[in-house]
């Protein structure tokens, strides 16, 4: 939901308003995530609770939106201190992470070799280089634009855990997933 929460507040916080182009964009992300909503789901190892991780998800936008307002407030400042925020973000996460384990049930493992690689994989991959581009990209990039761009990685999730953990997406979720990427791209 992160792009409808900039959309909202872009204007209020950063005095930028969307183009009737990023609209039309909005609507056609709002239809492909009705059919991600829609689509039949099963639980799995990875997924125990899908529905209860489609609402964490939702309310989890309204973060997002507000950090990548931030990162663009920053970037604006032009003196780096979007890098800094995420630095120091990513280095009270980890820590808050496994003090907040047990609070949502979870055991503490040191995990085998495949999960460090993986994680080690994710962390310079989808996270550091990405927050790096972003970062960079952000001064120079309205934020309703770069929200709508950013909706490919989520849009491509599905994917990503057939492809890593055999979860089949139902053929709605596909759907969803091809109108977002396509409105981002014809709309970018």
């Amino acid at each position: 939901t992160y792009p409808f929460w900039v959309t909202l507040l872009g204007p209020w916080l950063l005095r930028e308003r969307a183009r009737r182009s990023d609209l039309g964009v909005l609507l056609c992300i709002a239809l492909g995530m009705a059919l991600f909503f829609i689509a039949p789901v099963t639980s799995s190892a990875t997924a125990p609770d899908p529905r209860l991780g489609d609402c964490v998800a939702l309310v989890s936008g309204l973060s997002y939106g507000l950090l990548l307002l931030g990162f663009r407030w920053l970037g604006q400042q032009g003196n780096g201190e979007a890098s800094a925020a995420v630095a120091w973000g990513n280095a009270f996460t980890g820590p808050v992470a496994l003090l907040l384990a047990p609070v949502f049930g979870q055991q503490l493992t040191l995990g085998d070799t495949e999960s460090w690689a993986a994680i080690t994989t994710l962390g310079v991959l989808q996270v550091g280089i990405a927050y790096a581009l972003l970062v960079r990209a952000i001064p120079h990039v309205p934020a309703v634009q770069a929200s709508l761009i950013l909706m490919i990685e989520p849009a491509l999730n599905p994917l990503l855990a057939y492809a890593l953990h055999g979860e089949r997406p139902h053929g709605l979720a596909i759907a969803g997933g091809a109108l977002i990427i396509g409105a981002v791209l014809v709309g970018s």
